[in-house]
C-alpha cells in the first residue's frame, strides 16, 4: 500500500481497546473521514477492556514488548488519563521454578531499562508484606517475585470512554446497532474486501478497513488457526467503609499461577481474578469451520462463572487475605480475550485483502498499551514501513503452531460446554449461522 490521502475513508470495526486507540491516533494525524462501527456505543461492553479496572504493569519479556511498554507508561502519564490512572505499584510473583524464572528475567530486564530504582526483588513472605502489609495474615511462604513502583491500574471502561470522547472531539464518526454490527466482509469481483456487511444488510465501503473485533475475529474471518477466543473469570466482593480505608492505595497483587486483585474501587469493591489457561466456547460455523466464539456477557447478562472458578478464587483469597475467603461475591463475570499462539498481537495487512488491516490477538496483554497501540495500527493503515522487529513479531503467521504456556489452575484449557455452574442449564454445542462473504 502506498501513500494514503488524509481524506481517505477509513472504517474501524470495533470500539474496544484496539479500535478506539486507532481512531484517536489516525484523527491526530489529520485523517478526516473515519467511521467506527460497533453493536454498542463506546466503550463497547463486548470489549475485553470493558471492566472496572485493569493492570497497568508493563510487559517486558522481549525487547519489543519492553519498548512498547515504556511508550505506554509514558502515555498513561498524559493529562488525558489523569482521572483514571492509579500508580500504586504492582507485585508480580510466582511459586514454580519456571514462572519464578520468568519473574526474575522481567525484574532484570527492568533494571536494564533504567528502572533499577523502581523495582525490588522479593524473596520471602516478609519481603512481600513490607510492600503489601494487607498480606500479613496470608500464607505465601513460597512466593518469589518483584515489586514495580511505577506500575498500577486504570479504570478500564472509563479510560475507553475517554478515548472515545477524544476521537469524537477530533471528528471521528460512530454508528451502532444492527446497521453497525459486522456480519461479513464485502468483496469486489476480484474477491477482495472493499468493506463490510452489517446484520441488517447495510454495506459499508471504505478505502481501508481496520478489523478490531477482538475475541470475535476468528468467527468473522478465517484467521487460519492463529486466534482462539477464550474467557477468564472474575468476582467482586464488597468491603465496609473501614475496610476500604485499610485497603486504599494497596499495590496490585498478582501471582502468575494463582490470580490477582486490586485495591477497592470507588464503589468499595475488590476485584479478584483466578489465573488459569482460559475457557473456550467451541461451536461450528455454517461452512463447517470449527471456532471458539465468545458468549457475550452484554447479551447474556445472567451468565456467571463456572464452579471451578469460584473455588479457585476462594482458594486464592484464603492464601492471601483469608478474612475475605467466605465473603459473598456481589459480581461474577467472564472476560473474553483472543489468544495468539505466541501471545504477540496480530497486526498486519491481510494477505488476500490489501485494504483490510487485521488488528487483534490481544492475548490478555493489550489494554495496558491503550495509549500507544493505535500508533502502530495507524502506521499499517497509512502503508508505512514498520520496524523489522515489529513487523516480524506481529505479522500474519498461520505457520506458527507452538503455543506459549499460560500458568495457573490445572494447566489445561477447558471448554465452557464441559463446565457447570455458569448458566441455567448446561449449554449445548451451537451452530453459528453466518453468511458467506457478500459481493458488490
Amino acid at each position: 500500500m502506498g501513500y494514503l490521502p488524509k481524506s481517505s475513508s477509513i472504517l474501524i470495526v470495533g470500539t474496544g481497546t484496539f479500535g478506539l486507540s486507532t481512531a484517536v491516533h489516525l484523527a491526530r494525524r489529520g485523517f478526516t473521514n473515519i467511521q467506527c462501527l460497533d453493536r454498542y456505543p463506546y466503550p463497547s461492553p463486548d470489549s475485553a477492556g470493558y471492566d472496572v479496572n485493569k493492570i497497568i504493569g508493563m510487559r517486558n519479556d522481549t525487547a519489543l514488548t519492553a519498548r512498547v511498554s515504556r511508550e505506554a507508561l509514558a502515555g498513561w502519564q498524559e493529562p488525558l488519563f489523569e482521572s483514571v490512572w492509579h500508580e500504586v505499584g504492582l507485585i508480580t510473583s510466582a511459586t514454580n521454578d519456571e514462572a519464578v524464572e520468568y519473574c526474575r528475567r522481567a525484574y532484570h530486564s527492568w533494571i536494564d531499562c533504567g528502572e533499577g530504582d523502581n523495582v525490588h526483588w522479593l524473596e520471602s513472605a516478609d519481603n512481600f508484606r513490607e510492600h503489601v502489609p494487607q498480606l500479613r495474615d496470608g500464607s505465601i511462604p513460597n512466593w518469589r517475585g518483584f515489586f514495580h513502583k511505577r506500575a498500577g491500574w486504570a479504570y478500564a471502561k472509563e479510560a475507553l470512554r475517554i478515548m472515545g470522547n477524544e476521537a469524537a472531539r477530533l471528528g471521528v464518526k460512530f454508528a451502532t446497532g444492527p446497521l453497525a454490527t459486522m456480519q461479513s466482509l464485502l468483496l469486489d469481483d476480484q474477491q477482495r474486501a472493499v468493506g463490510v456487511v452489517a446484520e441488517d444488510g447495510t454495506q459499508w465501503i471504505a478505502d481501508r478497513i481496520v478489523l478490531c473485533t477482538g475475541a470475535w475475529s476468528d468467527a468473522l474471518i478465517d484467521t487460519e488457526g492463529q486466534l482462539e477466543a477464550k474467557c477468564w473469570t472474575l468476582a467482586h466482593i464488597q468491603l465496609t467503609p473501614e475496610e476500604c480505608a485499610e485497603y486504599k492505595d494497596m499495590p496490585v497483587v498478582m501471582n502468575l499461577e494463582e490470580g490477582f486483585f486490586f485495591e477497592p474501587s470507588d464503589d468499595g469493591q475488590i476485584k479478584i481474578c483466578n489465573e488459569f489457561p482460559g475457557f473456550t466456547h467451541r461451536l461450528t460455523l455454517l461452512d463447517g469451520r470449527p471456532t471458539s466464539q465468545p458468549r457475550s456477557q452484554a447479551q447474556n447478562p445472567g451468565d456467571t462463572i463456572p464452579h471451578q472458578s469460584r473455588t479457585e478464587i476462594r482458594q486464592f483469597l484464603a492464601k492471601t487475605i483469608p478474612k475475605f475467603k467466605d465473603r459473598p461475591f456481589v459480581t461474577e463475570k467472564m472476560c473474553w480475550c483472543t489468544d495468539t499462539h505466541d501471545r504477540n498481537w496480530l497486526l498486519d495487512v491481510h494477505p488476500k485483502h490489501p485494504r483490510l488491516i487485521v488488528a487483534t490477538g490481544d492475548s490478555g496483554v493489550a489494554f495496558k498499551m491503550l495509549p500507544v497501540m493505535g500508533k502502530y495500527i495507524s502506521d499499517l493503515v497509512e502503508g508505512k514501513s514498520l520496524d523489522p522487529m515489529v513487523k516480524e513479531a506481529w505479522k500474519w503467521r498461520p505457520d506458527k503452531k507452538s503455543r506459549d504456556q499460560r500458568w495457573g489452575g490445572d494447566g489445561k484449557t477447558r471448554d465452557l460446554n464441559d463446565m457447570d455452574g455458569w448458566k441455567a442449564g448446561k449449554p449445548k454445542e451451537e451452530l453459528l449461522v453466518l453468511p458467506k462473504e457478500s459481493k458488490l
